[in-house]
């Protein structure tokens, strides 16, 4: 299955990754994981924009004291990570 993200202005959504061939057994909740893995390092480095930081300034504070972990974030986004999130 391939999509345009581009068009959509999404970066990642994670129900290309669990619809369709995802592993039976495995739980959805691990559909999260890479993506989060790679925007909490850009949370830990500090290189989101002024205007991320402004609309996600309670999720960053709550992750890098660690009461939020990345895959929780991102399901409060409903797994998507695009231009408007």
């Amino acid at each position: 299955m391939k999509h345009n993200y581009r068009k959509k202005g999404v970066y990642a959504k994670e129900k290309y990754h669990y619809a369709g061939d995802f592993p039976n057994g495995l739980a959805i909740k691990y559909a999260f994981v890479h993506t989060m893995m790679f925007l909490g390092w850009i949370v830990d480095h500090d290189l989101f924009s002024e205007e991320f930081e402004e609309d996600r300034i309670n999720e960053i504070e709550k992750f890098k004291q660690r009461a939020l972990t990345g895959t929780q974030i991102y399901e409060m986004w409903d797994g998507v990570l695009s231009e408007d999130k």
